[in-house]
């Protein structure tokens, strides 16, 4: 399945951006007429997991689910389950469900109405290019910053058990997304962005940073720098 990317992310960033996502929190409670499809949770799967968690919220959150059908979906109870790559949600009768229908974006929205959290998928950019995944936009323009909460298991069997325990480890990991030549990189440090970007402005701009360095607010700050430079 591919979509037209620019479109459909600039679209989705210019709708709910601009308005702090006023016109997708609605009211209050789990929607009436909620029309995700989906399975239900097996609720015995990380029964052996000892450490860690699959998800990125462990309790449920109020959010906004954009379906790649154009759909818009207010109000739904939402985990994000990274390891599985998957959403979770509870139904009108509060049954947990995994979602099955493809998702372009999760808005989470906190008990003021504000955003707390924007995730994205390969739909949102282009499936032919980007794994499948949850990417947390930090940084959206011509180029966006993502991360993505990289889940992995390590095994503990400790003597004379006969089941394993499960450990689940989190990488942060980082990459960007360019609208202009739709390319979809990981990054780990500055001069990998620097390099992605491949910009004279930027190269003038880095000449002050440090090369190597792996902090997440250089690396906003930089991709903001070169969508700002654009527009002059």
């Amino acid at each position: 399945m591919k979509t037209s990317s620019p479109v459909i992310f600039i679209a989705l960033v210019a709708i709910f951006g601009a308005t702090h996502w006023a016109n997708a929190q609605g009211g209050l409670g789990q929607p009436a007429n909620l029309q995700i499809n989906g399975k239900m949770v097996q609720l015995d799967k990380y029964v052996n997991v000892v450490e860690g968690t699959p998800f990125y919220n462990t309790e449920y959150e109020k959010a906004t689910v954009v379906l790649t059908d154009g759909r818009v979906e207010k109000n739904v109870m939402v985990k994000l389950n990274l390891q599985a790559k998957e959403m979770w949600f509870l139904n009108q009768s509060g049954q947990e469900v995994i979602a099955s229908d493809p998702i372009n974006a999760v808005i989470f929205i906190n008990g003021s109405g504000d955003t707390s959290g924007i995730f994205i998928t390969k739909y949102t950019m282009d499936s032919n290019v980007v794994p499948d995944g949850w990417y947390e936009l930090m940084k959206k323009g011509e180029a966006s910053l993502l991360k993505e909460f990289f889940k992995s298991y390590t095994e503990h069997k400790e003597y004379g058990a006969s089941t394993p325990k499960m450990a689940l480890v989190t990488e942060e990991r980082f990459f960007v997304w360019s609208n202009q030549n739709h390319k979809f990189t990981r990054v780990k440090n500055l001069q990998d962005i620097a390099e992605v970007l491949n910009s004279p402005e930027v190269n003038n701009y880095m000449a002050s940073k440090k090369k190597n360095s792996k902090s997440e607010n250089d690396f906003k700050e930089i991709i903001g720098y070169y969508n700002t430079s654009l527009k002059k």
